[in-house]
């Protein structure tokens, strides 16, 4: 169940209720710094098999690294987000 708050508004300028959401925000340079990591090993995983373990490892932190997750309050009448802390 979301989380509720009844806010007075500055946007609304009236109470309404708001409700809790969360935002990803994706930083492509930790992405791509990751990805040039995968390609390296990639390439080297030729010479020596066991590379191809430390590839699929990089490829799984590239995917997954560079997400930030912000908590915002959105008013249900206008729609505009207020940062919550």
């Amino acid at each position: 169940m979301a989380k509720k708050l009844i806010l007075n508004f500055p946007a609304c300028g009236e109470k309404r209720e708001m409700k809790a959401i969360s935002k990803l925000e994706h930083s492509h340079g930790v992405g791509c710094l990751l990805d040039i990591g995968f390609l390296i090993f990639l390439v080297l995983g030729f010479f020596n098999p066991f590379l191809w373990i430390l590839a699929a490892l990089f490829f799984i932190l590239a995917a997954s690294f560079g997400f930030n997750k912000q908590k915002f309050w959105k008013c249900k009448n206008c729609g505009p987000l207020l940062p919550r802390d």
